[in-house]
């Protein structure tokens, strides 16, 4: 039959791994000896015994080899020719039961009506032999109801909770987790009483009944309802939760509601369902009576599924697949023609293939959601703990956290893999084939010459993603607690930092990479193969590579210094592997090449210390007193308390420098502490100055020309010259 024919085909599947591995190693094998025998030559006259004995052991080995390859790929064939022959046998039996008839539904109705008593006394039989209701004594329904009143009591109280909790929580539009979180609390919080008074109700018919074979009526109602209210409160929270949490599918309101509603009917249904396939079986009616209530159940299960699919239809978001739903609403009235023509398997195959893909990409859509939004809330920080964990791997508010790109693949490689896999079973697909599926996941398979396990890469992708977030951790505290301790400068201390993290990073590459399965030694000859047109196509990308190790080891620039390149002057924000990037005055952000930095003068205001000199020059009108105006600039300068006085610099100075053509030219010249405060420091002395001159009387000239008109051209008209002038 069907499930001996599987048997079969797990064991062949089971067989393919071990026959493949045969193939492979003797191919192998093979080829080594080749190499040996090619490496050996020819026969020639007056060779050693080693050698022409070697070069027979080889042959003949290579005799075995081919001789083992060929039973194992006999082997492979024969597994093959079985594994089609039971596909096919497969195909049959399924296409027989598909295509099978039973009576259709105006023979049912015939049927029935011409024993209309068989009703009435399966009625009968249900309530009073199997209903289960005289295995209960007065004890045992005064302890159901002290447990259905004690339910309620603490439904109440935790229903008050959830409701405080749910209300407490302020969700933004796009934080999809906060919503879901608020959705849950409010939900469960409406649907508390009945859950815990119909679930603590189901166990104890359970514990009370468990003795009593075959289980009584009372015992399946009890377990059916809770799951009926677990079922609906699923529902709500996804379609239609209590206000002010808002639909989790991201469709309008109304529409979300209508189809919640309708939702809720059809679990009402299933619930039906199982008590009527319970009841009917335990009592023993004719199979002509089964399945004419099974015709009834079927009808009004389409009519709920094809009205929850016509208010899908009016969804703005799948109007590009109206066209979609249309088919499955004629597939779903074609099933129920079927039904109740008596292709009763085919029915049931249809429905199984369209609620089970439908309800596993509604899943998949909800997991990719509620993941994708998991992950935004840890880049952009929107919970008290990923702002924790953003502080304690040391980076900003703003910035994303390390590795969340791979985890988010991860995540919809799994979510989206897991969806295709129910579909396969959804629809039928043998074991067997689900097996060698599980098998291509797992052992991999071959590409040309090279070996692919898909779980391996994936397991790759979440430990490199785990890595680098682990060591961003571990950068944050070589920098904040390690290194801050000893004894070393800031350059030395921020290139320990970035080197760590190029090394965390590499690391991370590596163990990925070996987890994936990657041949090192292949990857070497590749590496050296390419090395020579990454040279000559990368070039300028590598001088900046070594560019960029130079500047972390020597440090001739720091992050924070004051530097000038070319025509760009500001502060070092980063130093990066490639290139740096400086901080103009302006808070504009230049990114220099590092090859640049080495190339090019460099002028650094803060190399070895912090101290520097500050030049101002100053100028005042001629006949002003000299003497006056050195004292004042010296008092002046020597008077900023950023200047330096305390004799480990040269005391401030003031020079005499030249006579201008309009002003007698000075200039003060001074040390400070932090050349970062130059500009400030000019501002205040320049300020000072001005007011210092204005009390002294001294004059700060402007430049100035005087005219001297040797000769004014006369008059033509005969006028007076003199006059004129």
């Amino acid at each position: 039959d069907h499930d001996q024919l599987g048997t079969w085909k797990k064991k062949l599947a089971g067989f393919n791994a071990p026959v493949n591995a045969c193939i492979l190693e003797t191919e192998k094998r093979k080829k080594e000896l080749e190499a040996q025998l090619a490496t050996l030559g020819e026969p020639v006259p007056g060779e050693s015994a080693d050698v022409r004995r070697k070069r027979e052991q080889t042959r003949a080995e290579i005799n075995r080899a081919e001789k083992r390859l060929g039973e194992c790929r006999l082997l492979a064939l024969r597994i093959q020719e079985l594994d089609t022959l039971i596909d096919e046998r497969i195909q049959a039996i399924v296409t027989r039961r598909l295509l099978s008839r039973g009576p259709h539904l105006f023979t049912l109705l015939q049927q029935n009506l011409g024993e209309p008593g068989i009703w009435v006394k399966a009625t009968h039989d249900l309530l009073t032999a199997r209903s289960g209701l005289r295995a209960f004594g007065h004890a045992q329904w005064i302890a159901l109801l002290l447990l259905a009143a004690l339910a309620l009591g603490l439904s109440r109280l935790l229903r008050r909770y959830l409701e405080r909790r749910g209300r407490g929580l302020k969700p933004e539009p796009t934080d999809f987790p906060a919503q879901f979180l608020q959705g849950v609390l409010l939900t469960f919080a409406v649907a508390a009483p009945r859950l815990l008074v119909m679930g603590s109700i189901a166990v104890a018919l359970r514990l009370m009944l468990m003795g009593v074979s075959p289980r009584p009526f009372v015992s399946i109602l009890a377990d059916g309802l809770a799951g009926y209210f677990l079922a609906a409160a699923i529902l709500r929270l996804i379609f239609d939760p209590p206000g002010p949490a808002r639909p989790l599918l991201g469709m309008r309101e109304a529409i979300c509601r209508a189809l919640g509603r309708r939702l809720r009917v059809v679990a009402l249904l299933v619930l039906i369902g199982y008590l009527l396939w319970f009841a009917l079986h335990s009592v023993s009616l004719p199979a002509h009576a089964l399945l004419l209530a099974q015709d009834i159940f079927v009808f009004f299960w389409v009519v709920n599924l094809v009205w929850a699919a016509s208010v899908l239809i009016r969804a703005p978001r799948f109007k590009d697949f109206r066209w979609l739903f249309f088919l499955v609403i004629l597939t779903l009235v074609v099933s129920l023609g079927a039904e109740w023509l008596g292709f009763r398997n085919l029915a049931l195959a249809t429905w199984r293939v369209l609620l089970g893909t439908v309800t596993a990409y509604w899943l998949a859509i909800l997991l990719s959601r509620l993941s994708g939004s998991i992950f935004d809330s840890l880049d952009r920080g929107h919970y008290r703990w990923s702002r924790r964990l953003k502080a304690t791997l040391g980076l900003e508010p703003e910035q994303g956290l390390p590795g969340t790109v791979w985890l988010r693949l991860a995540a919809i490689v799994l979510i989206w893999g897991g969806f295709l896999l129910s579909v396969l079973h959804v629809w039928g697909v043998s074991d067997a084939v689900i097996t060698d599926i599980w098998s291509y996941l797992f052992q991999g398979f071959d590409l040309g010459t090279l070996h692919i396990v898909p779980v391996q890469l994936l397991w790759a992708v979440v430990v490199v993603a785990v890595l680098i977030t682990v060591g961003g951790w571990l950068r944050t505290q070589l920098d904040r607690h390690w290194l801050s301790h000893a004894r070393i400068d800031r350059g030395a201390h921020e290139a320990l930092i970035t080197i760590s993290g190029y090394l965390i990073t590499i690391i991370a590459v590596l163990v990925g990479l070996s987890i994936a399965g990657v041949d090192f030694g292949n990857l070497a000859i590749i590496a050296g193969a390419l090395s020579v047109g990454i040279g000559f196509g990368l070039q300028n990308v590598v001088n900046n590579f070594v560019s960029g190790l130079i500047l972390l080891f020597e440090r001739p620039i720091k992050t924070g210094d004051w530097i000038v390149v070319g025509d760009s002057e500001g502060y070092v924000k980063q130093i990066r592997i490639r290139s740096t990037q400086i901080q103009t005055f302006d808070n504009a952000d230049v990114i220099i090449p590092n090859s640049d930095l080495i190339s090019s003068p460099v002028t650094n205001w803060m190399l070895r210390e912090l101290r520097g000199r500050v030049k101002i020059p100053v100028t005042v009108a001629y006949g002003s007193d000299t003497a006056q105006v050195k004292e004042i600039l010296e008092r002046l300068a020597t008077g900023h308390p950023k200047v330096i006085t305390d004799g480990s610099s040269p005391p401030p100075k003031v020079l005499f420098l030249a006579f201008g053509d309009s002003a007698l030219e000075f200039e003060i010249r001074f040390y400070i502490y932090n050349i970062d405060d130059r500009l400030s420091v000019t501002s205040d002395l320049n300020f000072a100055i001005d007011q210092a001159f204005r009390e002294a009387g001294i004059e700060i000239p402007f430049p100035q020309r005087d005219l001297h008109i040797r000769d004014w051209p006369r008059d033509d008209g005969g006028g007076d010259g003199d006059a004129a002038t």
